[in-house]
């Protein structure tokens, strides 16, 4: 389970029943000089779990 407050300075406090976009990126090497072979984006509504 990942926690809605992580602590961490830079990072946002997420609630429950909001909306939040994410951006989502793979490439096809798993190192940092390569261009992203498959981008999208979404949004997500965290929720407590029934």
């Amino acid at each position: 389970m990942i926690p809605l407050n992580s602590g961490d300075q830079y990072d946002q406090v997420l609630e429950l029943d909001q909306t939040y976009p994410i951006i989502l990126a793979r490439g096809d090497y798993d190192d940092f000089d390569s261009y992203h072979s498959a981008v999208g984006y979404a949004n997500i509504t965290i929720s407590e779990a029934s």
